[in-house]
């Protein structure tokens, strides 16, 4: 199964092309807006030391730490 989870057009970034996260049962894969298409960065799940959250008002930060510091 894949979670699919999209930035916010109002948050100041890409206004057109949102960051974009996706979640799958073997990597997590980020999208960043660039001024055209996106860079990827690709997590493999068993290389993920820990996931934490930082919520505010009306935003959240995921922040994703991996084994090794890698």
């Amino acid at each position: 199964m894949t979670y699919k989870f999209s930035a916010s057009h109002i948050t100041g970034g890409n206004v057109v092309f949102p960051d974009k996260l996706e979640i799958d049962d073997e990597k997590v894969t980020f999208y960043k807006a660039r001024l055209i298409g996106y860079a990827t960065t690709v997590i493999q799940r068993s290389s993920i030391g820990s996931v934490s959250l930082k919520a505010g008002l009306l935003f959240a930060d995921i922040i994703i730490e991996t084994n090794g510091g890698q």
